[in-house]
């Protein structure tokens, strides 16, 4: 079986507005999906890419303008600043390592329900409660 490796940020909004495509991808060519939760801020310090909130005012305004277009074309909900970002993504990725070594369940819907939570519901996903929901 092929498999496709997902290296995946439980806090990324574009992460978010790709929905469950991948998976329907995976699906339909027989193929696993593998998530590998990652730290996009370290990627980000490695490669000099300035934090959010180091950004020029104006680069800060076109990506919330981008996250609510993109949003609205998939007919997506999305608070474009969610009053829990950023936060601490570790427990959030550690719930997908877990149950990915653990097997069985729906994991596609654990990422992007974790996703979910942070943009579209208003919660924390660095908290234990939001996570085991």
């Amino acid at each position: 079986m092929a498999r496709i490796d997902y290296y995946y940020y439980p806090l990324s909004p574009f992460t978010y507005l790709a929905g469950t495509r991948l998976e329907q991808v995976a699906a339909k060519h027989g193929a696993e999906v593998t998530y590998k939760p990652f730290n996009l801020m370290q990627v980000f310090k490695e490669t000099g890419t300035a934090p959010l909130a180091e950004r020029h005012e104006s680069r800060k305004a076109y990506r919330l303008a981008e996250i609510d277009r993109i949003a609205r074309m998939n007919g997506m909900e999305v608070n474009v600043q969610p009053a829990h970002f950023p936060t601490n993504p570790v427990p959030a990725s550690s719930a997908v390592i877990m149950a990915q070594k653990a097997g069985g369940g729906d994991l596609a819907a654990l990422a992007h329900g974790l996703l979910r939570a942070c943009w579209a519901e208003e919660k924390d996903i660095a908290q234990d409660d939001v996570v085991g929901d």
